[in-house]
Order: C-alpha cells, then sequence, then structure tokens
C-alpha cells in the first residue's frame, strides 16, 4: 500500500510542480517542449497537467489554480524531506506556476521533467528561498540544485541532486532533424487525446535499466517471438470518472503496430461465468488449436524439451482456459475448453499437479479446496470482453486490503487490434462517482484533511512592482 501511495503521489506532485502556462495553447506548448527533446531519448511522454489537476480535486481558473486541501496536504506529507520541501515551495503562491502541459523524457540514465515557466524569475526565487538552491549562470542556462532554467523553459533532473547546464544547452540548441519533433509520433503526442500520451524505445529503456542482462535478453526473445520487428512502444493514461484506463501497443522500426506472429483467438465469456459462485480473481486465455499447434512445432523443431512434453500434454486445449482464484492462491475453479482429442493426457497432467479434474463434454472443470471470494465469476468475468487473454481481479492482486479503499478491481487484459496485441489496463475506483485520483487523496486522509493555510494557492504572477 505504502508502495502504491508512494509511486502516485509522486506523479501528483510532479504534474503540479510542472503545471505550466496555456497562454500559446496547451498543443503549441507541448510542440516547443518537444523540440527540445533529443531523437535519441528512450522514453517521452506528455501530460495534460490542466486535466489531471482538474481531475485531481484542483480548481482551474484561467491562468491560476486552487489546489484542493487533500491534494495539497498529500503532496507536502511524505517523510522524504527533499520531496516535502519541493512539493511546499510550488505550492506557497509565488512560484508563478501555471497549470498546462508537461513533458518526461528519458535520455541515458537520467529523467528528465520540462515545462514552460510563465515567470522564470519568480520561479528562480522560490527555489533559492525555500529550497535553499543557488543559481549560477553558464552559457546562458540558470541552475541552482537540479533545477535548470533557460528563457521561459525549466527542466528538473527527477531524482538527482543537480543537473548539467552543458546538457540543457545541447536540448535547447537541437534542430529538428536531431530532436524528437522528427519523430513521426510526436504530432500525436501533442493533440491531448489522453490526459497522458507517450512513446518508449524497448532497446533504449532496457539498455539503460536495472534488469540483468540475461533477464533483458529474455524480454527480447520474447517479444521477437510474439511480435514481428518490435521497435518500441505507445501508451496512454486516461483518468476518467470511476476508473483510470491504460492501454499499450507496440509498435516496428516503420512506426507501424507491430504484427503478432501467433493466430489468437477470443475469450469465451461464457466459459468464464459457467465457473460459478465468488472468487477474488479470474485468469482467462483464448487457445484456439492453431496456436497450440504451431507452438508444438516450433518445439520439436528445436529437439526433445521438457516444454515440449508439456505442449504434448496441452495439445487437447482447444477455446478458452479460465481459473477462478482466491487471493492468497489457496483455492481455485476452472473450465478448460478441449478438442475432444487426447484429453487423457490433458487430464493426468493436470491431475499430477495436483488438481482435482472431471470430464463434462468438451470442458474439463477443474478445482482445488473450497472457492470464496469477493466479487461473482460472473461479474469478473465481463472485462474479458473481445479479449486474447488477462487477470481480472475484486481488488488489484497482491495489494494490501486497504487498497479497497481505493478501487473496487482492476484488470490487466490483451487485445487483437488489427493484426497485432493492444495491452489494457483498468482501476475502477472504489467510488463509481469519483475519479481515481480524489480517490487516492480520501484513502490517504479520509473526510478529515489536515487544514492548510490559505497560501497554498498557486496564483498568477504579480506586477513586476510588487516584486
Amino acid at each position: 500500500m505504502k508502495t502504491i501511495h508512494l509511486f502516485l503521489v509522486s506523479i501528483m506532485a510532479a504534474l503540479a510542480i510542472s503545471a505550466t502556462s496555456c497562454s500559446s495553447g496547451q498543443s503549441a506548448d507541448a510542440s516547443d517542449l518537444i523540440a527540445t527533446v533529443p531523437s535519441d531519448a528512450s522514453l517521452v511522454a506528455v501530460a495534460n497537467v490542466k486535466a489531471i489537476l482538474e481531475k485531481a480535486g484542483c480548481k482551474v481558473d484561467g491562468e491560476s489554480v486552487s489546489p484542493s486541501e487533500k491534494i495539497s496536504a498529500l503532496l507536502s506529507a511524505g517523510k522524504d524531506e527533499s520531496s516535502r520541501r519541493l512539493a511546499d515551495a510550488f505550492f506557497n503562491g509565488r512560484s508563478g506556476i501555471e497549470p498546462s502541459v508537461a513533458v518526461i523524457f528519458r535520455v541515458g540514465y537520467y529523467t528528465y521533467f520540462s515545462g514552460i515557466a510563465a515567470d522564470p524569475s519568480a520561479l528562480k526565487k522560490v527555489a533559492e528561498s525555500d529550497l535553499g538552491y543557488s543559481f549560477a549562470t553558464t552559457d546562458g542556462v540558470d541552475t541552482g540544485g537540479n533545477i535548470a532554467i533557460a528563457g521561459n523553459r525549466f527542466w528538473i533532473n527527477v531524482g538527482q541532486k543537480s543537473i548539467d547546464p552543458k546538457e540543457v544547452r545541447h536540448f535547447i540548441s537541437l534542430d529538428k532533424s536531431s530532436s524528437f519533433a522528427s519523430d513521426a509520433a510526436a504530432d500525436d503526442l501533442c493533440k491531448f487525446k489522453k490526459d497522458i500520451e507517450g512513446r518508449g524505445s524497448i532497446a533504449g529503456l532496457l539498455n539503460t535499466s536495472s534488469i540483468p542482462f540475461e533477464q533483458r535478453a529474455v524480454i527480447q526473445v520474447a517479444l521477437q517471438t510474439i511480435y514481428e520487428d518490435p521497435a518500441s512502444f505507445g501508451f496512454s493514461v486516461s483518468f476518467d470518472k470511476g476508473k483510470t484506463e491504460i492501454t499499450a501497443d507496440v509498435f516496428n522500426s516503420k512506426n507501424s503496430l507491430a504484427r503478432c506472429l501467433l493466430p489468437v483467438g477470443t475469450v469465451d465469456t461464457d466459459v468464464i461465468s459457467s465457473i460459478g459462485g465468488t472468487a477474488d480473481a479470474v485468469a482467462a486465455i483464448a487457445l484456439p488449436s492453431k496456436l497450440m499447434e504451431q507452438l508444438r512445432k516450433e518445439a520439436s523443431a528445436k529437439g526433445p524439451s521438457v516444454f515440449g512434453v508439456y505442449l504434448n500434454a496441452l495439445s487437447a486445449i482447444d477455446g478458452t482456459a479460465a481459473v477462478a482464484f482466491s487471493q492468497d492462491g489457496s483455492a481455485l475453479r476452472g473450465n478448460v475448453s478441449v478438442s475432444g482429442q487426447n484429453t487423457a493426457a490433458l487430464s493426468s497432467f493436470l491431475s499430477e499437479a495436483g488438481l482435482d479434474v472431471k470430464i463434462n463434454g468438451k470442458t474439463l472443470q477443474i478445482s482445488k479446496g473450497e472457492l470464496a471470494g469477493k466479487t461473482p465469476v460472473a461479474d469478473l468475468a465481463g472485462y474479458f470482453k473481445n479479449s486474447v487473454g488477462g487477470v481480472a481481479t475484486s481488488v488489484p492482486q497482491g495489494a494490501p486490503a486497504g487498497m479497497a479503499g481505493i478501487a473496487s478491481a482492476g484488470s490487466l487484459t490483451l487485445h487483437s487490434k488489427g493484426n497485432s496485441i493492444s495491452f489494457r489496463a483498468i482501476l475502477v475506483s472504489a467510488d463509481p462517482d469519483e475519479y481515481f485520483l480524489v480517490s487516492l487523496v480520501n484513502s490517504e486522509f479520509g473526510e478529515t484533511a489536515p487544514a492548510q493555510s490559505e497560501n497554498v494557492t498557486s496564483q498568477s504572477p504579480a506586477p513586476a512592482s510588487d516584486k
């Protein structure tokens, strides 16, 4: 629970401190910022900060933003002293930060948050007085701590204590051919179809991650087994009332959806519903006979292997395999659609795995223990409509019971999209009439948020004579 809250609070803090001027139009601001992102960035995302702040309970009016008391308290209540001071500084009414857009990008091992400062001098003054930063100017770039300011733009080197002015000078000196603005995806990111949209290089992110080399190789092989020429991925986040939806697609080196190399089917939700009863979670996947046969042939071509033996036993599957289980996995019940051939081998395989197996026509009914849970299995089946497979839970799998105060259900499913496969994650708010970000705050503070002083409202910059 603490980890989930910390992650989401970090996102909110980053968005809040990166609220930017919308005087020139959000799309224009986003285009200007993307032009300062190197073309070899391994990750680029554009956030519609104005929309997200409003959905988080903040009041945005013209060029001013008034954070809700709970949001302000949440941003400044963390145990990390530097994060709390940063949040306080940008919410003290003197920072000159206004709501619009932000761009997040990763170059090498560093992640940057960039925005457009409505009043650079006010931003610099707050960083000096409230954060104790001392600014120095190098080649037209002012840097203090991990903040850099050049013209009316600013950059934050996320998670670091400093920022290199030479690197920032490189960012603002890019021409279109050497910036992300030349990427085919750049224009789409600036259209704000969703609250957050981004693109990432698969190889770039893997190479700069902390994942061991062997595991990175396995991931690459798995992707190349499923997709033809997987080069990058695109993703979007939409904070809707009652739920948050995240989608992701895999693209090839020509910026088209990467073709799926495996034959896929569609989950039969009736097979899931017929399991009956209640459960905490359901896992289901469509396994058409064509897929099973292709996997078996590919395994056989590589010579004898344990994997090949398993595939031979599973060759009887033809259709949907679905299992409902309790949160701790101690009990389960499921249905497996079969072709009617080689069923004995599959039954024996499942029995040896400690499952009770019954044959009912062309369905194998499996079970272990007495299944019980919070949600009717038939309700969880709805998350699998038109999907290739996935998992749906009454609460996010592995989350502490307290998560129920934020979300009532969650799912991660795969869907056919043209000749490709798309990923979709849904988190359902505990209150169907509330945005997830508000549910997070209410869960953290309940109905009694700590009172905030009146100066937590970030306002438009004061006239020059008042500064």
